[in-house]
């Protein structure tokens, strides 16, 4: 690209080098070369490493990343089936202002979809009232004849719902497509986060960052919720279609994260229209699949007569109202690239509301009139199928005149199998190449889940992935495509809410030098301590989504203080003399606490880390009768990333 074509940053605290494309919406800098709001405290940050340190954060990612074992198949690499996971360390950022605009969008649409959806596989009234053509969902192979007239318990259709967005030229967001059949990539999301907050702990504080554990425990909550009442806990699973599923590293990720058993369709079994888990103490009913199998495959006894990656009897099951499906099934009629083009009347026609995010410029060439607009439309086109496929979207500026008349003479043939949408003109994000950093198109993949309270919480972030080159119009993490974590910074206090559960295992003091920023900012997964104001310091830390540690140190227990520093109210911690001292006999591990809040004491001990809510603050001494001054560990409640 030329230099005509380019302008450099010279904003305050820019990135040395970047470069971004003119005529784009670039999602760091503004049009005169300063920074954008969001980026003002990132920005500076990362442009005060040199290279040296750039590359030795960029390698720990990709350690960390090989470690967890992070994986993203892609079927036919010449490279082999298991491709590792790519992450950019350099964030996306959004001010919080934007995103609780797209935050209303987002539920508004979700919720929509979900009418949409009922209304279709019941009275479909929109059919008889002509506001979707009937063309359009008769034709549709993701239509299942068999699952009209079943009504999933509480009506909801929709659990997870997965939205891709972009930004035109002039800033403003719109949607490219919508997941609701087995929408994929929340746990990459999840997974970018806690390996990011490792990489750039301290700016992934200073930032104020938004968590993304509330939306898991969400999602968890309303999947527990949509089961039939009962005494005991509900049983929810996550079916996947195996370990060749292109994202099975996140099946196994997000079963595990949630607490879920991951099952496949030979670990199921239908009974009197019930279904069953296979366990080795007998069969246990299932309460709510969590699927990950595409529609048709599930059920070889109603749907696709070849699948093995299902359990057969399920849509009967579903029909009997034994089990609630997340998403149901036929949810992925509502993919469909044509269906957008509707949605502005049906969300005033159902809701009573015009549509807070539109969609790309939509025709569906179905009808007469369609297919002409869609034949003249202005500008930019690309070409999509109707009912999916495997085919690749067309660019119509890329055509020449032969085929450009070659493809008209397939949509007059077939106009019901296409779609034309605008072409955006995507936003570019800085992405570090190992040598500078590179504008790149991004697609943010955002993430609705029915919260269990007969609503729904939208993850505050999302997946973010750019193109694999700065000119590449397409942005797919099966092309070559890269991730970025997605911080969406928080306009208050960051809630400290976690999922992930700390082992309670110690480790000794291994001298290492203590990891104490100055000015007492905490590190992204622990606290600091101090005794007596004195310099002598203690920090605990470590893998968020593995096990922190604790370092032991020796001194008078009457002068001993904790500070609670991540986002905790004042008064959490006070001094020794306010706690509960126990001396035994005998030298022993006895526990001290300051609680904000009362809190027993036997749900400290018995888990071997705080495992009581609200959170409280922690020593733990070996004491020793008659002596003054104790080998301590300093404990709390950990707050990792996720």
């Amino acid at each position: 690209m030329s230099d005509a074509c380019t302008q450099t940053v010279r904003g305050p605290g820019g990135l040395a080098g970047y470069r971004p494309r003119i005529g784009v919406h670039d999602e760091l800098s503004l049009a005169d070369g300063g920074l954008r709001p969001a980026w003002g405290t990132l920005a500076p940050r990362l442009a005060s490493l040199d290279a040296t340190e750039l590359a030795r954060r960029r390698e720990l990612a990709l350690r960390l990343l090989r470690e967890h074992g992070v994986t993203y198949n892609v079927y036919g690499s010449e490279d082999g089936f298991e491709r590792g996971w790519t992450l950019d360390c350099t964030p996306f950022c959004l001010a919080p202002g934007e995103w609780a605009h797209l935050e209303r969008g987002l539920i508004q649409r979700t919720r929509l979809l979900d009418r949409v959806l009922a209304d279709l596989y019941s009275e479909q009234r929109s059919l008889h009232e002509g506001w979707l053509p009937a063309s359009l969902v008769h034709g549709a192979g993701s239509f299942l004849r068999a699952c009209r007239g079943i009504r999933p318990p509480g009506g909801r259709h929709l659990y997870l719902h997965a939205v891709d967005l972009a930004r035109r030229p002039d800033g403003t967001w719109c949607v490219l497509a919508d997941r609701t059949q087995a929408p994929s990539g929340a746990g990459y999301a999840l997974e970018n986060r806690i390996i990011l907050s490792r990489v750039l702990p301290d700016e992934f504080q200073d930032c104020g960052v938004a968590r993304l554990a509330g939306f898991f425990a969400g999602l968890r909550d309303g999947l527990r919720a949509a089961a039939k009442p009962s005494d005991s806990t509900p049983l929810v699973v996550l079916l996947t279609p195996g370990p060749y599923n292109e994202t099975y590293f996140e099946h196994s990720y997000l079963a595990r994260y949630l607490g879920f058993p991951l099952v496949e369709g030979g670990d199921l079994t239908v009974r009197h229209r019930t279904v069953y888990l296979k366990t080795l103490e007998g069969l246990r009913p299932v309460d709510v699949i969590l699927r990950r199998v595409d529609d048709t495959f599930c059920d070889p006894l109603e749907l696709r007569p070849d699948s093995y990656l299902g359990v057969a009897g399920l849509v009967d099951a579903a029909r009997a109202g034994n089990v609630v499906i997340a998403n149901a099934l036929g949810a992925g009629l509502i993919e469909s690239p044509a269906i957008p083009q509707f949605l502005p009347r049906l969300s005033r026609e159902w809701l009573g509301e015009d549509l807070l995010l539109p969609g790309a410029a939509t025709w569906w060439a179905g009808t007469r009139q369609g297919m002409d607009a869609a034949l003249n439309a202005p500008g930019r086109i690309v070409w999509k199928r109707t009912f999916g496929g495997t085919a690749d979207p067309v660019f119509g500026e890329e055509m020449d005149r032969v085929d450009r008349e070659r493809f008209i003479a397939r949509v007059k043939s077939s106009p019901a199998d296409q779609v034309a949408q605008e072409r955006i003109e995507l936003s570019t994000t800085p992405v570090w190449t190992g040598e500078w950093w590179e504008p790149r198109p991004l697609v943010l993949r955002a993430y609705v889940a029915s919260d269990g309270a007969g609503g729904y919480t939208v993850m505050p972030g999302g997946l973010t992935r750019f193109s694999p080159g700065r000119e590449t119009p397409v942005v797919s993490s099966q092309r070559g495509g890269g991730s970025k974590d997605t911080w969406v910074l928080s306009s208050g206090p960051v809630d400290p809410v976690t999922l992930l559960r700390p082992r309670g295992r110690w480790s000794a003091w291994n001298g290492h030098r203590p990891m104490c920023p100055a000015g007492w900012p905490m590190t992204s997964s622990g606290w600091v301590a101090t005794a007596n104001g004195s310099n002598t310091t203690c920090v605990f830390s470590g893998p968020p989504s593995i096990a922190w540690e604790a370092r032991p140190l020796t001194m008078d227990m009457r002068s001993w203080q904790v500070w609670c520093r991540y986002g905790f109210p004042s008064g959490c911690c006070r001094t020794a003399s306010d706690a509960r001292f126990h001396r035994p006999s005998s030298p022993r591990l006895s526990w001290h606490w300051w609680p904000h809040h009362s809190a027993p004491a036997a749900s400290v001990r018995s888990s071997g880390a705080c495992a009581t809510s609200p959170p409280v603050c922690v020593i733990v001494c070996r004491t020793t009768p008659g002596a003054s001054s104790n080998d301590c560990r300093v404990m709390a409640c950990p707050v990792p990333a996720g």
